[in-house]
């Protein structure tokens, strides 16, 4: 999976003449833009681990994927994830997600997730990462430091 500001970004579990990793990033999903460039194992049958950090992450929405290629110039691309960043610092990724939503650290203090029919379903203290695994699949509402910042979360 790719995480745009995390540590340990996606893992191949096998690879056959692969050149490399294109990383992308869109804020609309229609036109995407090459961000950087991760060069691969090549030819691999145990899982590889790869990282790439944006670095400038732009406002509001960012959709980022990863266009793999191969010697013979054949590629293919990784699911789309989003990664929110706004104005006032506070960012969370993926979205949409299934189990954990990851923020980061700088801003983020307390989380109120509400359903769409506005009724609070989850309150959290959260330093980074918030399980969101008792939640079923829908769209949410998240108040994040009681009303500062407000976004949408998409729960697979």
């Amino acid at each position: 999976m790719l995480n745009p500001k995390s540590g340990k970004i996606w893992q191949i579990a096998y690879e056959n003449n692969s050149i490399g990793f294109e990383i992308q990033q869109s804020t609309d999903v229609s036109s995407w833009q090459k961000i950087g460039f991760v060069k691969s194992q090549g030819n691999s049958h145990v899982i590889s681990s790869y990282t790439f950090l944006d670095k400038k992450p732009l406002p509001g929405n960012n959709y980022y994927r990863l266009k793999q290629i191969d010697l013979d110039g054949a590629s293919t691309y990784s699911k789309i994830v989003m990664a929110v960043f706004n104005r006032k610092g506070i960012s969370f990724y993926p979205n949409p997600a299934t189990k954990t939503i990851t923020f980061n650290m700088k801003t983020v203090k307390t989380v109120d997730i509400y359903n769409i029919w506005g009724k609070k379903v989850l309150s959290r203290e959260v330093a980074s990462d918030l399980d969101i695994s008792t939640l079923p699949s829908g769209v949410y509402v998240l108040d994040i430091n009681r009303g500062e910042y407000r976004e949408r979360l998409v729960v697979e």
